[in-house]
């Protein structure tokens, strides 16, 4: 970007690679940056760039009101930004209008928005091992406790049934799939780290007050973790109100993870799973038509399935 002011377009690109970049270090701050730059210049996707500065300033805001209401405006916005070229719609665009809807249906909540950004844009997949470890990992285990507290309260309160009846739960499935989801990607990249990730052995420990490793997450138990969430979004999948394509994602990463364990049967099984075309929840809703990000998962699927 220093060497040239003539491309200004080759400048959007470089904040757009930042910004991702910036997720999977877990930056928020340096990808708050670039979003808002992309924000406010650039014109390829505003949809996406306003979803990408609003998830960040939510991550950040805790208790900054005025952040949370510039989130909010953001989110507003979302829906009304996507564009068509040649008559179609960019599937990342039709994602982040539909979360930016539920954001609004949700009372200005969504979960794990961040990482889940991270994830569709390869940012964990090219996430040090590290920093798996250290900051993607406890984001996903705290938000586990705050679901596991909340259905407990729920069940104390009696508003919710013993089984959380889908119906009552406001999301409650979906949130759970999603951060289980989230669970086995971590864990899987933690097990098996992409070739162009850094790994570093000693950044992959976590340490106890007096300073003494107490963690070292090795690669059986990480795959053995990574298997158990998928298999749990696999188990509650007929119970997800919205976010269906979790599931078939889970499908597709857990080929993955089989892959990278050399058992390839197993792998080509839930790939041809993936491209089956048949709905993987029993919940009927999941026969009314597409899932978010069909076409990207399907060309994903392909490409794993010809590396086997």
């Amino acid at each position: 970007m220093h060497a040239q002011k003539q491309y200004t377009n080759l400048h959007y690109i470089s904040y757009w690679e930042m910004a991702i970049s910036y997720l999977a270090l877990w930056d928020l701050s340096g990808s708050l940056g670039c979003w808002r730059v992309l924000e406010a210049e650039g014109n390829w996707s505003k949809a996406i760039y306003s979803y990408g500065l609003a998830v960040c300033l939510l991550e950040l805001a805790k208790e900054d009101k005025e952040k949370k209401k510039e989130a909010a405006r953001l989110m507003e916005r979302v829906p009304g930004l996507r564009q068509k070229i040649a008559g179609k719609s960019i599937p990342m665009e039709k994602f982040v209008a539909r979360k930016a809807r539920k954001f609004a249906s949700q009372n200005q909540r969504l979960c794990l928005p961040v990482l889940e950004l991270a994830y569709l844009f390869l940012g964990i997949a090219h996430a040090p091992r590290g920093v798996i470890v250290r900051k993607m990992i406890p984001e996903v285990e705290a938000q586990l406790r705050a679901l596991s507290e909340k259905a407990e309260n729920e069940k104390k309160e009696g508003d919710v049934h013993a089984d959380h009846d889908a119906e009552s739960d406001n999301g409650y499935w979906d949130d759970w799939c999603l951060t289980k989801f989230l669970e086995g990607v971590c864990f899987r990249y933690v097990a098996f780290p992409d070739p162009d990730a850094e790994v570093d052995d000693e950044s992959s420990l976590i340490y106890n007050k007096e300073g003494s490793p107490v963690v070292m997450h090795d690669k059986e138990e990480s795959a053995k973790r990574a298997v158990a969430a998928f298999e749990a979004v696999f188990e509650c999948g007929p119970k997800i109100e919205l976010d269906h394509h979790l599931v078939y994602h889970a499908h597709y990463e857990l080929g993955r993870l089989l892959a990278c364990m050399g058992d390839e049967d197993a792998a080509r099984e839930q790939f041809e799973l993936v491209l089956s075309g048949k709905p993987l929840e029993v919940n009927a809703s999941g026969r009314k038509g597409k899932y978010s990000m069909e076409g990207a998962l399907h060309m994903r699927t392909h490409a794993a399935m010809d590396n086997l």
